[in-house]
């Protein structure tokens, strides 16, 4: 499954992000707007890095799919 990422003033896609084997049922973007968070029915959470596209960070061992990850200041 992928994610894109979309230019809203002319709807372009910027970018696809590619690395979820089923549905993302949640994404959040991080205070400065460089990384994104994405929760998955895949049983795992990514961290991307926005201007490359690139998966930084897979979380894995879920028990149950990811439906919501958010950024902690902590």
């Amino acid at each position: 499954m992928s994610l894109k990422l979309w230019e809203l003033k002319n709807y372009s896609c910027l970018r696809t992000l590619i690395g979820h084997e089923h549905s993302v049922s949640s994404i959040t973007f991080s205070e400065g707007g460089d990384f994104l968070l994405s929760a998955s029915r895949d049983k795992t959470a990514k961290l991307w890095e926005v201007s490359t596209g690139f998966c930084k960070r897979t979380f894995n061992n879920h028990d149950e799919w990811v439906r919501c990850a958010v950024f902690s200041n902590d």
